[in-house]
């Protein structure tokens, strides 16, 4: 009898332990939740009216150390979505922007790494999944599918940086010449 006494001790703190942690974290987890189920519907909406879009393609230059090419999706005259393409030596990178009333609401950034420099054979793929309510990232979501802190200067400075390049892209998507796009020289764009 004192084993199972013992036990259904340990089971009730356990319990308890368990309880106290999820109600400590609720509010900022079921808030990031709904969030992250309101972008994943927008997200789907933008996908499935991209082919009516308007696309605006640019060269960027600059931007990575092979080039790239940057399209970006208008809705009438409303920015739905950038897509960036950065070309290097040992990989690329593609940068998706999913943008809201001028504002990016949910980035996904893929990078796929050659297995030798120049092949393009990918032998290894990470994808990032950040999102955003205006400026403040919310949820980040890593290559395994986990949730991530989004509190402290790593998560603020991945975020600080995709929002800068959304910018940068920004920038180049409404420029009034169809040529190549330089990336930002000055250290403060960066």
């Amino acid at each position: 009898m004192r084993i199972g006494a013992r036990l259904a001790c340990l089971v009730a703190f356990v319990f308890c332990a368990h309880a106290r942690v999820v109600a400590a974290q609720s509010p900022d987890s079921a808030a990031a939740s709904k969030r992250i189920t309101k972008v994943r519907e927008w997200v789907a909406a933008t996908n499935r009216d991209l082919p009516g879009n308007r696309a605006v393609e640019r060269d960027l230059s600059g931007f990575s150390a092979e080039g790239g090419k940057l399209s970006a999706y208008y809705a009438a005259d409303t920015l739905r979505k950038l897509d960036a393409m950065h070309y290097g030596e040992t990989g690329r990178a593609r940068e998706e922007f999913y943008v809201r009333e001028g504002e990016p609401y949910f980035v996904l950034v893929t990078q796929e790494r050659y297995d030798r420099p120049m092949t393009g054979q990918v032998v290894k793929t990470i994808r990032t999944r950040l999102y955003f309510d205006g400026d403040r990232l919310v949820a980040w979501t890593d290559s395994t599918g986990r949730r991530r802190e989004v509190t402290g200067s790593a998560p603020e400075e991945h975020a600080h940086d995709e929002l800068q390049s959304f910018r940068d892209l920004l920038r180049c998507a409404t420029a009034a010449t169809s040529e190549a796009c330089e990336a930002p020289t000055d250290s403060a764009s960066r």
